[in-house]
């Protein structure tokens, strides 16, 4: 027999605790992306809404802002609050931006 057909359980082994922790490495990394998103995202209300005149009053982590339709408002480096439009041009909905890509829909 050959020094690889002698050893090979031990290769297998070996191979499969590689391949676990590899596996529990790429788990733990994920939920940490899922629970920092979470843990860091804004606490955004929405006070009051003029969609019709592109005005809203909304509470970023407990102080009011106004947020006007075109000026986004920045909530540190990575979020955003927005006045968006959808097909027909009209002001219809709140948005909570993170890097340009849609979180979250704030209702009123």
């Amino acid at each position: 027999m050959s020094e690889i057909q002698k050893n090979f359980g031990k290769y297998i082994k070996t191979g499969l605790g590689v391949v676990s922790i590899a596996v529990a490495v790429t788990a733990i990394v994920n939920a940490w992306d899922i629970y920092k998103h979470y843990l860091f995202r804004p606490r955004v209300k929405i006070i009051e809404v003029d969609y019709a005149n592109g005005r809203a009053i909304i509470e970023v982590n407990g102080s009011r802002h106004k947020l006007l339709y075109g000026s986004p408002f920045y909530v540190g480096d990575y979020w955003s609050v927005q006045m968006k439009t959808k097909d027909n041009d009209k002001i219809n909905r709140i948005e909570l931006l993170k890097q340009g890509n849609v979180k979250e829909y704030l209702t009123s």
